[in-house]
Parts: C-alpha cells; sequence; structure tokens
C-alpha cells in the first residue's frame, strides 16, 4: 500500500519522545519499499492499471466515509464541497490516467544527428522508485491521492504524508489504503 507518513509537526515531537522511533520505521518502511521496487521495477500495464481501478473502485465506494472524516476535520465542510471539489476532481483525474496510461507507457521515437545515422533513438519511460507526496490540509484526499493515482500509473510505490491539520482524514486513508494495497506499493 503506498505508506502513510505518520502526521507529526514539530511541537508534538517535543512532547513525544517516540519521535526518534517514528523516524526509524518511516526509514524502515523506505527501505522494505525501495527493496520491493528493485524485485519489481517495471510494474506491467495491467499491474498498473489494477493499482488504478482499485483506488477508483476505493474512493467511489468510500466517498461518504471520507466526506465524513473531511467534515469533522474541518469542523462541518459541506458535503457537496467534498463532492465537488475532492471526490469528483480525483475521480476524474484517476479515468484520465486511465485511458492515457498505454500511450504514457508507448517508448517515443527521436531524432538523433546526421553523423548517427543511419541510428535510431528512443525514450522508454521508467518509474522513478518511491516517491513521495506531502499534502497539504485544505484538500486532504485529492491533493493526497491525486499524486498518488499519477505515481501508480508511473509504476512507482508511494509514501504519503498527509497534513497535520486533517488527523480523521489522515487515519482514514491510511485504514482504506491498506485494505486495498499491499504496504510495500
Amino acid at each position: 500500500m503506498p505508506q502513510l507518513a505518520p502526521a507529526v509537526d514539530a511541537s508534538s515531537r517535543e512532547r513525544h519522545s517516540d519521535a526518534v522511533p517514528v523516524t526509524s520505521d518511516l526509514r524502515h518502511s523506505f527501505e522494505r519499499m525501495k527493496a520491493a521496487y528493485r524485485r519489481e521495477p517495471n510494474p506491467s500495464y495491467e499491474q498498473r492499471m489494477d493499482r488504478l481501478q482499485k483506488l477508483l473502485d476505493l474512493v467511489r465506494h468510500e466517498q461518504g466515509r471520507i466526506a465524513k472524516a473531511i467534515s469533522e476535520d474541518f469542523s462541518c465542510r459541506f458535503f457537496h464541497e467534498t463532492e465537488t471539489a475532492e471526490i469528483y476532481t480525483l475521480v476524474a483525474g484517476i479515468k484520465y490516467a486511465r485511458t492515457h496510461l498505454k500511450g504514457w507507457m508507448k517508448p517515443r521515437s527521436r531524432h538523433v544527428a546526421l553523423s548517427f545515422q543511419p541510428g535510431r533513438a528512443k525514450v522508454h519511460p521508467q518509474p522513478l522508485g518511491v516517491v513521495g507526496v506531502i499534502s497539504p490540509w485544505n484538500y486532504p484526499v485529492s491533493l493526497a491521492l491525486g499524486p498518488l493515482a499519477a505515481a501508480l500509473a508511473a509504476g512507482n510505490r508511494v509514501m504519503i504524508k498527509p497534513s497535520e491539520l486533517t488527523p480523521k482524514t489522515s487515519d482514514l486513508m491510511k485504514e482504506l489504503l491498506g485494505r486495498v494495497f499491499d504496504p510495500d506499493l
């Protein structure tokens, strides 16, 4: 699953003596994800489509719980704002990625200098490995899961650091993503 970093601000680090274990846990998760990437550096088109479909199904199925958690974090954000600004844009982004994924994965020809003729050059898109997403508080789901969708489409593994200002939404995302994705993803 895309790994969620605990939402810990500077003042809470001073209050809690567990800041070092949190850093150690994050490093361990990152190393585990890097090892998983080395075992499977280029997920297939089918694997990427499956991951995007799982994310799409999750968002569609759990939109009520997502809206409720956001409303609790914001002390009553209207469902329609969440539906429009978070859910709709996120679903549209995931659908867009699914529609264009095959084209994004295709190697692209490049011109070569006359001195290298009759040679040919192509660019083969490849995943970076493990990427990080730091999401802000104002649209905590779409600004975390939108980049997640893009990273999964690119074949990457993802660590997400949600805002410490939206703890209920962060906890819900951790639960939901943990339900559908492997911890090494």
